[in-house]
């Protein structure tokens, strides 16, 4: 069989949880600081807050293990699929529940992925589904069910898909794909949205306060993977990282992200984790790399943007490696793709228009009919203030002007700004993709495919359109991977948008905290973390 893997046998060390040992402790509520989510029902989460919050109140199928990345169990025991991807059969644990105590059954993964794929809910997400048999039909409104999700017994889900799908195992390792109770939303959407019953290690004890706390204690009855060593999780809201630097400085908050301009100081005050990732005392600075991109919008919907050179000329003229060493104090690195090495199939230099070039801005720039900016109206740039973001556009303003683009800034709190950026209300806009599932084929179907769910930039090219939609049906990896590539060079060269640099944490633990692990994926590891008491 393709892909024939029982997890439970070849995987029966490889949970989330380490030992305690060393003398750990249990107890203690966890103190974390994240912006607003929009969304916390996993149906509706699309951005990296909501998406940190479900990844404690929900278990998918599957699940990343936070050193390696590999998939590994969490509520399907084990798993296979033929031999062309077309058929996948997940076989569930016994015996695990939701919050409500009612146990898990592979309905509740048919309901949610359904839910998921809803129009009506406006998730987004449903991408993460469109190679399942019956998808398209389920979204035009002609089919009442997705036929390829099949329900064989409590404990047995069967997925066909349309075509084959080699990578359909990374897909269901993300939170939004977890089961949904359906007797928790039917009718109560509402209080569902503030306070989702989930089914993971953590739930939470009252409903999500906007602007101020997420609060969830351990699952009493979690047998998923090894319970939790700590008491709880609050995940403490802030509009303003400055804010939260205070906090953590006066002591209240025990992981935040450390604003523009400090990472030198607080590494030299608190210490780096060894491997950049697992803080504890004296380790407490977490900087390693992280598999998202920073980038800059650009509407291709927009007149003047439409126009590929003036397109070119704006990436042209971003000082990457200035932004990177002034505001981040060279944490994150310049870019050169949308794709960011720890990727398997990243290249270097395939956007060519991601890098310095002044006399070739203004080159563009003429060649689109503005020479040195003449005639060029003033460009708005959008984006989210107070996370950190202002003087990155600071400096993206003042490089455009160098070139005689004269921009003005639209800043605004994030729900307001990415209402905008969906909306297409924008000319340049701040954006970033942290990957869902550690594939190139998650950075560029839902950025760049023409109805991607996050194609903000209005890209579309047919062509992209069909070979994307070819390689994601390529079973044999090597030659998938090279398929990926040659599109990337391709969206590289139509210059949709622009690629500013690649993520790493900038993060810092209180030294009361053990063992917290900041995943690649930008997801903290819950399990293992522990606090002094």
């Amino acid at each position: 069989m393709w892909l024939a893997l029982v997890l439970a046998v070849v995987m029966a060390g490889a949970v989330l949880a380490t030992s305690c040992g060393g003398g750990a402790s249990e107890g203690g509520t966890l103190q974390l600081y994240i912006g607003d989510p929009s969304f916390i029902d996993p149906s509706q989460a699309f951005e990296s807050e909501g998406i940190q919050v479900d990844n404690a109140l929900f278990d998918p199928l599957l699940r990343y293990d936070p050193d390696t990345l590999a998939i590994i169990p969490c509520v399907a025991e084990s798993y296979e699929a033929n031999d062309d991807a077309t058929v996948w059969t997940f076989r569930l644990k016994k015996g695990t529940t939701f919050h409500n105590g009612r146990e898990v059954v592979a309905g509740d993964f048919k309901y949610a992925w359904e839910r998921l794929s809803d129009p009506g809910l406006a998730a987004g997400y449903g991408f993460l589904l469109e190679m399942v048999d019956g998808y398209d039909e389920y979204w035009d409104g002609t089919a009442d069910e997705i036929s390829g999700i099949k329900v064989i017994d409590d404990y047995t889900l069967e997925v066909t898909m349309a075509e084959s799908f080699a990578e359909f195992d990374y897909i269901v390792a993300f939170s939004d794909t977890a089961p949904i109770p359906q007797e928790e939303v039917e009718g109560q959407e509402e209080d569902f949205a503030l306070m989702p019953i989930g089914n993971g290690p953590f739930m939470m004890t009252e409903p999500w306060e906007a602007g101020q706390y997420i609060k969830t204690v351990k699952y009493a009855d979690y047998t998923t993977l090894d319970q939790p060593l700590v008491d709880g999780i609050d995940f403490m809201i802030y509009s303003d990282l400055n804010t939260a630097w205070i906090d953590f400085q006066a002591g209240t908050l025990d992981w935040t992200q450390i604003p523009p301009g400090n990472f030198q100081a607080t590494a030299a005050q608190y210490g780096k984790a060894e491997n950049g990732n697992t803080s504890n005392p004296g380790q407490q600075v977490q900087d390693g790399a992280e598999l998202a991109i920073y980038e800059l919008l650009l509407n291709n919907d927009d007149p003047i943007l439409a126009n590929k050179d003036v397109r070119i000329a704006i990436s042209l003229a971003i000082n990457r490696q200035a932004i990177c060493d002034t505001v981040w104090e060279g944490v994150r690195k310049p870019a050169s793709s949308v794709i960011p090495p720890g990727i398997e199939g990243y290249e270097a230099n395939a956007f060519p228009y991601c890098k310095y070039d002044v006399e070739g801005a203004k080159d563009a720039l003429e060649r689109a009919g503005y020479p040195n900016g003449e005639g060029l109206p003033v460009i708005g740039l959008s984006f989210n203030s107070g996370a950190g973001h202002d003087e990155v556009m600071q400096l993206i303003k003042s490089d455009l002007a160098k070139i005689g683009i004269e921009t003005e800034f639209d800043s605004s709190d994030a729900p307001t700004y990415w209402d905008k950026a969906e909306n297409g209300e924008y000319q340049l806009g701040r954006s970033g993709w942290q990957c869902d599932y550690p594939t190139i084929d998650d950075y560029l179907v839902p950025l760049y495919l023409s109805t991607g769910f996050l194609n903000y930039a209005n890209y579309n090219n047919p062509d992209v359109d069909a070979a994307l939609r070819d390689a994601r049906t390529i079973l044999d990896k090597e030659e998938r991977i090279a398929a990926y590539q040659e599109i990337v060079r391709t969206i590289g060269e139509d210059c949709p948008d622009t690629i500013i640099a690649v993520y790493a944490h900038s993060r810092v633990t209180s030294d009361r905290v053990h063992d917290l692990t900041y995943t690649a994926m930008g997801l903290l590891d819950l399990y293992s973390v522990w606090i002094e008491q």
